[in-house]
């Protein structure tokens, strides 16, 4: 079997990332429903801001890593480091995979079961370069 490009796992990655920060936005906004993200169980809006703003977070944390890996951002970040984060974001990836399969909403397990699997390879990828 063929390994994924490095670049287009990479160009992926980002834009997986940036798609699931815009969409974290609406559910901040209120344009998608609170209840139907993490798993059903948000019980009120300032958990949700709390828990959407963390992923956001999450999220331009992983964006910024894989950009300096593969070298679309300058940082002075030693690559074992930038390695290590990503190797903990395949495992987050992968108990995410595992989370959104036991959701309660149907958001979860059908459209982001597959994004996560996606992301957990795809990190895998770019750390294992």
């Amino acid at each position: 079997m063929r390994r994924i490009p490095f670049t287009i796992a990479v160009n992926t990655i980002l834009i997986v990332t940036g798609l699931v920060t815009v969409f974290h936005l609406c559910v901040m906004v209120g344009v998608v429903p609170y209840n139907i993200v993490w798993g059903g169980r948000l019980t009120n809006q300032r958990e949700m801001l709390v828990f959407e703003l963390s992923s956001i977070i999450v999220n331009m944390v992983l964006a910024l890593t894989v950009a300096i890996k593969a070298k679309k951002v300058r940082a002075k970040v030693p690559g074992r480091l930038v390695n290590m984060v990503l190797w903990v974001f395949v495992i987050l990836f992968a108990l995410n995979s595992a989370g959104n399969l036991a959701a309660k909403a149907t958001l979860e397990t059908v459209i982001f079961t597959p994004l996560t699997v996606l992301s957990c390879l795809l990190c895998a990828r770019v750390a294992g370069e």
